[in-house]
């Protein structure tokens, strides 16, 4: 609720913060309800009125709506470290995280399971979707062994596009493009039935395009 936001930016502001990191719990870049994104973002924004600078942590992909929008900052991770749970974070575990390796396809905008990459990109209808950075250089196989520089390479180079891009609606602009052509793609994969891509992999770029678009 409104309310909520501004009783959070009250208490918040009387500190003497350089910046302020948000860690919302339970919100990522799967998160598919457009309400919950659209007030994350107004709350982000009302914190930005304060000149210090804001960045959304743990969002995924989803932070590069939040940089188009106006947002100072974001954080991306792989695999568990994408999104953010005080439940898991104050849960009693005898081991670590199971830091299960995935692979992140820019023109599908998501990270999935290595071998499922692998099998959507292996397909030569797919082709077009193998990345060509210097690590992956168009490569089907092996993903595994090059899946951490590949990501924080083409995120690098997503936020550079989008530094490079002047004025909020311009950039916005970018990101729904993006966006439009990623779920046609999902749209495309699902239809060959090479993987089991259910919507529900690609449903929260749905929301993005009511929230970022509107």
């Amino acid at each position: 609720m409104k309310n909520n936001r501004t009783a959070l930016l009250n208490r918040y502001s009387r500190g003497r913060a350089d910046g302020y990191l948000f860690y919302a719990d339970s919100l990522d870049e799967r998160t598919n309800n457009p309400l919950q994104i659209h007030a994350y973002l107004d709350l982000l924004s009302l914190f930005q009125n304060l000149g210090k600078p804001v960045t959304a942590c743990r969002v995924g992909t989803l932070g590069l709506g939040f940089l188009c929008a106006g947002v100072d900052g974001m954080t991306s991770g792989i695999a568990s470290l994408s999104s953010f749970s005080e439940s898991d974070l104050l849960q009693n575990r005898s081991t670590g995280y199971n830091m299960t390796r995935k692979y992140y396809i820019p023109d599908l905008m998501l990270t999935l399971p290595v071998e499922m990459a692998q099998d959507i990109v292996g397909d030569r209808r797919n082709a077009h979707l193998r990345c060509q950075c210097v690590h992956c250089q168009g490569s089907s196989s092996g993903l595994d062994r090059i899946a951490k520089p590949h990501f924080l390479r083409v995120r690098t180079e997503e936020v550079e596009a989008i530094n490079g891009i002047n004025g909020t609606r311009d950039r916005l602009a970018w990101f729904i493009g993006r966006v439009a052509k990623a779920i046609s793609h999902c749209e495309q994969i699902q239809k060959q039935n090479i993987v089991n891509l259910s919507t529900g992999y690609y449903s929260h770029m749905k929301a993005w395009q009511q929230v970022f678009g509107s």
